[in-house]
């Protein structure tokens, strides 16, 4: 890539598809074509769109402009927020004094989560007894000036027949249907998504996002649940849809099914030798482990190291609606649900009044191309390591590629048996500078660890946690400015130095450059990504800054480098902020 040039290819197709990356060496071995990226997929249309301009922003907004510029959230969901556990026997007196030790401790809370032992044995739009106080500490919650997320998961149960979000989407026929079962469920498409599902034996079914009455349905359970839990926001969680079972769980599969046994599969790409050194970075191997024996299709290959329906639904369950299958649609799963969730919200005719004429915030997990138009995303499932604390870092900057500028970490990391305090404070830190900055992990009893809250971390870690959340403050605005042009006109609130110093070499220099990001369009940050070696009370940070007038927002003070070119400078990591 010559500095300055770029250009943008869009893929769309909705089929399991693997990217191929040649880079070449600059040896000139294999002529004139460089490098080379190719996609093969296991179907679809072939259909591409070339973006072209002289600069990566410019080309990013062609490509937002395209599938949908990103939704503005309202200017609350910038403040951080912390969740609950999934711990079984998380309470809501578990969640008051939650948000009591905030308090207590003077650190900013603005946003609140639920996770699932909020609702009925793990059934969406349900309130377990247990939690039957929860709209009065809804109501004070609000009084104080925060707010609540609950999470919603996407699978109905098919355990009991006075569900009525199950009985009328089976009389509706607003399921995913099974091709291999036709005596359970009305023939839809079974699985298990949470863990109670598991341990009782019921059955999840999904509804068919297609369908204007999978649609209904799914409005009416978000005013009911409502109703019950005054909600400002909602977490779509599990949305890819994810299940305890390959395909379908064995029991729903009828006696007459003929399961395919899969051949190993072959896919050969032509490369180099091994020894010609010209060609590295292959995104995949060439050959596949055998497909599981219960796979419901016959692949040209496996973009991945599993069968494509581990743990989520079988490739050959059927829309009823239009008779699309998973196999072509899948990946449209989470961003329907999250296109329909949306458009409810947005209904001033069916939503609860508290929430009409209001900015949606909706966080899902599983996205596609557009889905920023309508939610938010979280990278989630981080190990509690300085490795994946850096990764956080791209994989912001690449979601606000996508179009999704509201994403953000899991701060402190989702999984982890201890907590390091060290790890923690540089972690929020970290996120303070994200646009959506939130902490939450797995149960105690999976493989989340002890409660990592910012006011539990050991001094002085607690102290740089709590003033990290005090600053974000001063640059909440700037961030919310950046969200609403990029609203307007498409565009990324988390860059690479090279989005803004596309002349400068250095800016693409992964080794040097890639941890550190421009926020906003004008705030350099320089995240602090290791521990202060053991005998030593400080840490210099080294990091390059282009070519400018920069000033230490710390202390207001210019940062003195080469007024002629860019400079590599040494920062000293803050200890006490």
């Amino acid at each position: 890539m010559i500095p300055g040039e770029f250009f943008g290819i869009y893929f769309r197709n909705t089929n399991a598809a693997s990217p191929v990356i040649r880079h070449n060496s600059s040896n000139g071995t294999h002529g004139d074509f460089g490098s080379v990226i190719s996609y093969i997929t296991t179907g679809g249309e072939i259909e591409f769109f070339v973006f072209t301009k002289s600069d990566a922003r410019g080309i990013i907004k062609q490509y937002h402009n395209f599938i949908g510029k990103p939704a503005l959230p309202p200017f609350w969901a910038l403040g951080w927020h912390a969740g609950n556990t999934a711990e079984e026997t998380n309470s809501l007196d578990d969640v008051k004094q939650m948000v009591l030790r905030y308090k207590q401790n003077g650190i900013p809370l603005e946003g609140v989560w639920l996770d699932v032992p909020y609702m009925n044995n793990y059934q969406p739009f349900t309130v377990a007894s247990a939690w039957s106080d929860i709209k009065t500490f809804t109501t004070q919650l609000k009084a104080d000036d925060m707010k609540l997320v609950v999470i919603v998961g996407p699978g109905l149960s098919s355990g009991d027949a006075t569900n009525k979000y199950y009985s009328s989407a089976l009389s509706k026929n607003a399921l995913i249907k099974s091709t291999i079962n036709n005596s359970t469920a009305g023939s839809a498409l079974t699985s298990k998504v949470w863990p109670e599902s598991s341990e009782t034996g019921t059955s999840t079914v999904f509804l068919d996002w297609f369908s204007q009455d999978a649609a209904d349905i799914w409005g009416e359970g978000l005013k009911d649940l409502y109703d019950q839990v005054p909600y400002d926001g909602l977490w779509l969680d599990h949305n890819e849809a994810t299940g305890n079972c390959d395909g379908e769980c064995p029991g729903s599969v009828s006696a007459q099914a003929t399961l395919k046994k899969e051949n190993e599969k072959f896919f050969y790409i032509e490369t180099a030798s091994d020894s010609d050194q010209s060609f590295v970075n292959n995104t995949w191997n060439s050959v596949w482990s055998n497909q599981d024996e219960i796979s419901t299709f016959y692949l040209p290959f496996t973009p991945g190291y599993k069968n494509l329906d581990t743990k989520t639904l079988s490739l050959n369950g059927t829309h009823p609606s239009n008779g699309l299958n998973e196999y072509d649609v899948h990946n449209l799963f989470g961003h329907l649900e999250g296109k329909i969730t949306q458009e409810f919200l947005l209904n001033h005719t069916a939503v609860p009044v508290a929430l009409q004429d209001k900015r949606t915030f909706i966080m899902s997990r599983s996205t596609f191309a557009g889905s920023g138009a309508h939610v938010a995303h979280g990278l989630g499932r981080e190990q509690r390591t300085w490795e994946d604390m850096a990764l956080g870092i791209a994989g912001v900057m690449n979601f606000n590629m996508f179009g999704i500028p509201m994403t953000g970490p899991n701060a402190c990391g989702y999984y982890g048996a201890t907590i390091e305090d060290e790890l923690c404070g540089r972690w929020i830190q970290l996120s303070s500078m994200f646009p959506l900055a939130r902490q939450h992990k797995d149960k105690a009893s999976g493989r989340g660890g002890p409660d990592n809250a910012p006011y539990l971390l050991k001094k002085p870690y607690n102290e740089w946690a709590k003033n990290a959340l005090i600053n974000r403050y001063q640059y909440i605005r700037q961030i919310y400015t950046c969200l609403f042009e990029v609203n307007q006109e498409g565009g990324t609130c988390v860059d690479p130095l090279f989005y803004h110093y596309p002349e400068d070499k250095y800016a693409f220099d992964p080794t040097q450059t890639e941890n550190s990001f421009i926020l906003a369009g004008a705030l350099k940050v320089v995240p602090v990504l290791e521990a202060i070696p053991s005998g030593q009370t400080t840490l210099n940070v080294r990091t390059y800054f282009p070519l400018g007038e920069w000033v230490n927002m710390a202390n207001y003070s210019d940062i003195q480098g080469n007024l002629l070119t860019g400079s590599w400078l040494e920062v000293p990591a803050p200890t006490d902020d």
